[in-house]
């Protein structure tokens, strides 16, 4: 009985170690999965906040700018492919950028329609200051992208939850990708190819420094359930 003594004691602890850390993984999953998929509402959600940013944009309203970003599902597919590529996740991975890509393509069809709206209810529509904000990456947008990622690392990994984050990440998104469409059809190409400049880099950045963050929690592949 003595000599079992040392072996129980370490087997209970891996397990008091193991399982835990398996819990919070699936948690982490479950809570990411839900909004990764590109779901009917997802686009849904995708259509009124970029019909609500183009709208801010064309009105030069920052207020009417930020509440599309509050209403902005992008920080769901932004989560899932960073998951997925940090847990080798394929149908996350999968989910995630269908999501992520028609939900940018939306959003830069809404600003088309929107544009295309305007210039035939208004005659010479001017380029707004919310609109010519929306141009080449400078060194304070690549902060706030990688702010916005690291956060929505912490926060899906974290105990505190926060929507303020899901906001950040529309911010870095949502303005520059409506704002390709409407300067297209504004007939400003250099401000059109700035916006998609950004729209880009944003993206990279913010998905780069949410892997980052995963890696440091150390999220990783979660075990497979075998069958008994």
């Amino acid at each position: 009985m003595e000599a079992t003594i040392p072996e129980l004691v370490e087997t209970l602890d891996e397990e008091k170690d193991r399982v835990p850390e398996r819990v919070a993984l699936e948690e982490i999953r479950s809570d990411i999965e839900e909004g990764a998929n590109p779901t009917f509402n997802y686009f849904i959600f995708i259509i009124l906040s970029a019909i609500v940013a183009g709208a801010g944009l064309i009105l030069n309203s920052p207020a009417i700018v930020i509440a599309s970003m509050i209403i902005s599902p992008l920080m769901g597919p932004i989560l899932g492919l960073s998951f997925g590529i940090t847990t080798r996740d394929g149908k996350m991975i999968r989910n995630s950028t269908i999501a992520q890509v028609f939900g940018v393509l939306i959003s830069i069809c809404s600003g088309i329609f929107l544009g295309y709206l305007t210039i035939c209810l208004v005659k010479n529509p001017q380029i707004t200051s919310e609109m010519a904000a929306r141009r080449f990456p400078n060194y304070l947008d690549i902060i706030i992208a990688i702010c916005a990622g690291i956060a929505v690392g912490f926060c899906i990994t974290g105990t505190v939850k926060s929507t303020l984050v899901g906001a950040a990440i529309a911010l870095a998104l949502m303005p520059p990708a409506v704002n390709i469409g409407l300067a297209l059809m504004y007939g400003d190409l250099s401000l059109s190819i700035g916006s998609f400049i950004l729209l880009v880099t944003n993206i990279i950045i913010i998905n780069a420094c949410t892997m980052i963050v995963l890696k440091i929690k150390k999220v990783h592949k979660l075990p497979e359930k075998k069958s008994i």
